[in-house]
């Protein structure tokens, strides 16, 4: 059975095919079960029980803990499952972003093009080597965009129980996911009203999955904190330190230290490093609930020349930065991470010199589109809620990639806010 079809040019779906199936077998080659340091392996260990008490399953938002678990339970932990099920993870991610480029993308051979590029892009490719939650929320996130767009296209109820679902599993997975979610979900219930009824079950049910992942972490962290515990990142940032010390409960101690800040992002070209130093030491005791983590961020004031020191890092590193936990890959496949890290700047200077270019209007789909995008873009440039990694790019590369492919298709149309049988 192909996984394309009808297709206009069979060759780009041909190869279309073969990088689906190339990403499918990649875990094979690359098990996860091989790398289980740091991260990788504290989500490893976060998913071996949901219930138990834990920092690691307390501080981390409950999605990818639910999805490993899950894996773990019906694989048994073999080598051939999870490589098995990361392979499935990993294949979906062109096939759900081709059928999304086919709704902004008129032209059939431009919408495989656009898949086969996200589907060979090294940052979206060689993270399916690790468990990381970067790799499950990509698929979910690309998976509510399809339902959202295929809702506004067949105004049916389900499609708008699904698409809130799927936007709920993928807030509760990264947190960076919720102002996309609450952009795309929104405009879609203004587009198309679903019945009353449906609205209020699909508020509900988002809600109870909201909640249930709120007292699972809440085990742990003895306050409702279904994103796990942002304070510890706005601790981090706010500290001006490189490492951060948590001496949580009396008997355990946890050391943080962003990978960003002893990369050097800018090479070959030069030297650059982050001006953050030093250590900062925090004492938690869980009993107290959120009493602790708020304590230590209030005592971290805020300073307007720390904070543009900030946006400095954030710009450097969004742009600039590769992809952590993939440039631990040595050889052909890392040097491919490192290279393919320039993409990224001349992307956005193509596609604002193409919105400046044609006038646009965001209430039409392809328009809300490039707004979430734009918005997405610059909203993580300007945060002061983590320090900028290369891996939180990877939310924004696929509509950064799609972005650029409308922008090009959009230069033999007059206006980019004449809408077309593509927008709503």
């Amino acid at each position: 059975m192909r996984i394309i079809s009808p297709i206009k040019d069979k060759w780009l779906g041909f190869f279309l095919n073969i990088v689906i199936a190339l990403r499918f077998f990649y875990p094979f080659h690359r098990n996860p079960l091989d790398f289980l340091f740091t991260d990788p392996g504290a989500h490893w260990r976060s998913a071996e029980s949901l219930f138990l008490p834990s920092f690691l399953r307390g501080y981390m938002p409950s999605g990818y803990q639910f999805y490993l678990y899950f894996i773990r339970s019906i694989t048994s932990d073999s080598r051939f499952g999870i490589a098995f099920c990361t392979g499935i993870l990993c294949a979906l991610l062109p096939w759900l972003w081709y059928r999304i480029c086919k709704k902004f993308i008129p032209q059939e051979r431009l919408a495989l093009l656009c898949a086969i590029c996200i589907g060979l892009m090294p940052s979206l490719f060689f993270n399916y080597a690790f468990f990381m939650d970067e790799s499950l929320m990509l698929d979910v996130t690309a998976a509510a965009i399809l339902l959202s767009l295929h809702y506004l296209d067949k105004r049916a109820g389900a499609l708008f129980l699904w698409q809130t679902i799927m936007w709920t599993f993928a807030m509760l997975t990264k947190l960076p996911v919720i102002p996309v979610a609450i952009l795309f979900w929104t405009y879609s219930l203004f587009k198309v009203r679903p019945p009353l009824q449906t609205l209020v079950s699909a508020i509900l049910i988002s809600a109870l999955m909201i909640t249930c992942a709120g007292f699972k972490n809440a085990i742990s962290t003895h306050f409702f904190s279904p994103f796990g515990i942002p304070q510890m990142n706005a601790i981090y940032v706010n500290s001006t330190a490189s490492t951060l010390h948590i001496k949580y409960d009396n008997n355990q101690n946890y050391n943080y230290e962003s990978p960003s800040i002893l990369s050097n992002p800018l090479e070959p070209f030069g030297h650059w490093q982050s001006a953050r130093q030093g250590d900062e030491t925090i004492t938690i005791h869980s009993d107290q609930g959120r009493k602790d983590w708020d304590r230590e961020l209030s005592a971290l004031p805020f300073h307007f020349a720390s904070y543009i020191n900030q946006v400095r890092d954030n710009i450097i590193y969004f742009f600039f930065a590769p992809s952590w936990t993939e440039t631990t890959i040595k050889g052909f496949e890392g040097s491919l991470i490192r290279f393919s890290r320039w993409i990224w700047f001349p992307l956005m200077l193509f596609i604002i010199t193409g919105l400046v270019a044609q006038p646009w209007n965001y209430d039409t789909r392809t328009g809300h589109f490039l707004f979430i995008t734009l918005f997405m873009v610059v909203a993580m440039l300007l945060q002061n809620s983590a320090i900028m990694e290369g891996r939180y790019r990877k939310l924004l590369e696929p509509m950064l990639i799609t972005s650029g492919f409308i922008i090009y298709t959009s230069r033999n149309r007059r206006r980019l806010s004449q809408p077309t049988a593509y927008d709503v």
